[in-house]
């Protein structure tokens, strides 16, 4: 509940809202970018799904140290869904092999600079929403990330 109020102080002056705070009048649409996938990648649906051979960023950068996703598995197969920078190769897969990026493979295992980070229990399937975050502490090297993404 604290955190809850936290994001208040900075708008609340004790008797109401300080006359400065500006709200978001629109939402950013966040999709796939084409400028940033690999050769043999077709992004379809408006930016939303992502079919054939390598990698898609998003457009939209991670400005903040909480964030959150969810991706929809349509189909089994091979696949991975994580955060990478955009000086990562998106024509070779799996991703999470090096430092740019961090990568929740499709057989459960979490990777980053080549190495297994971790492991979840349950086997992902067809038709599971997957949620990917962090909170307050990103991993170890998402600060290139972070930074890289806000100077953009």
């Amino acid at each position: 509940m604290a955190a809850c109020f936290c994001c208040f102080r900075c708008c609340w002056n004790g008797s109401g809202f300080h006359s400065g705070h500006v709200p978001l009048k629109e939402l950013p649409t966040v999709k796939l970018d084409t400028g940033f996938m690999g050769n043999d990648v077709v992004i379809v649906k408006n930016g939303k799904r992502i079919c054939g051979t390598g990698a898609a960023l998003s457009n939209a950068p991670i400005a903040q140290d909480k964030a959150y996703f969810e991706v929809k598995i349509q189909s089994t197969g091979v696949w991975g869904v994580g955060l990478a920078t955009n000086r990562c190769n998106v024509n070779t897969v799996p991703l999470g092999n090096n430092t740019e990026s961090w990568v929740l493979r499709h057989d459960g295992t979490l990777y980053h600079n080549n190495e297994q980070k971790g492991k979840i229990s349950e086997i992902i399937q067809e038709g599971d929403i997957i949620f990917e975050g962090f909170y307050h502490t990103p991993p170890d090297g998402f600060d290139s990330i972070l930074i890289e993404k806000s100077l953009l």
